[in-house]
């Protein structure tokens, strides 16, 4: 089971995003909505130039964990689709 995946990972993030999706701010009426988010999404791809100007501009190091707490955010389903379409 992946780290976002995890119910205590999913709920504390729903608690410290105080129940808001971290990309339109609305409140969660259900947790069922919940969606966990990468902040950089995975379908980046380490060896892309994209992902290497993105270490960059933020000062990241090259051995992010993308999967790790800090790149996890909660959204709702809809934001997550939208943002998924963009990309």
């Amino acid at each position: 089971m992946t780290l976002k995946d995890r119910p205590e990972v999913r709920y504390a993030l729903w608690q410290a995003y105080q129940r808001k999706c971290a990309i339109c701010y609305k409140d969660f009426f259900n947790y069922s909505d919940l969606q966990i988010d990468h902040i950089i999404a995975e379908s980046k791809g380490r060896d892309s130039k994209e992902f290497q100007e993105i270490l960059k501009k933020y000062n990241l190091p090259s051995d992010i964990d993308l999967n790790s707490l800090e790149n996890l955010r909660p959204s709702l389903g809809k934001c997550n689709k939208l943002l998924r379409v963009a990309e």
